[in-house]
């Protein structure tokens, strides 16, 4: 292993923990959590300990909830009708390149940002 490779952060490393949620909580626990959290980009959503999906801030607040009359369509369904299930999960152990690297792959559209 070369000096370089000591150096490069793994996912694992750089990851801010968060507790998962279940994909019955209705959506305004939800939101309640993000608005108690502002630094929380997302939430990872496990049924029976199986990772199902993830719902970001971003969508569940401009995609999902940012429409007249959402929170009342969405207030009380569970957050699994707005779950994001088309992500990708990495390992902790991937150093931050592997990662940008199979983001890249999954993603090829980012490819013009990261250029």
């Amino acid at each position: 292993m070369t000096y370089c490779q000591h150096i490069i952060p793994t996912l694992g490393e750089i990851l801010k923990k968060q507790e998962p949620i279940s994909p019955q909580l209705p959506v305004s626990e939800v939101v309640e959590i993000f608005q108690k959290n502002p630094s929380l980009l997302a939430l990872p959503i496990l049924a029976e300990g199986i990772f199902t999906g993830i719902i970001s801030r971003r969508a569940l607040f401009y995609n999902h909830l940012g429409r007249p009359f959402a929170m009342e369509l969405f207030g009380k369904k569970p957050i699994m009708v707005l779950q994001e299930e088309d992500c990708m999960t990495m390992e902790a152990d991937l150093d931050v390149h592997g990662a940008l690297s199979r983001l890249l792959d999954f993603d090829p559209s980012l490819r013009r940002i990261a250029s």
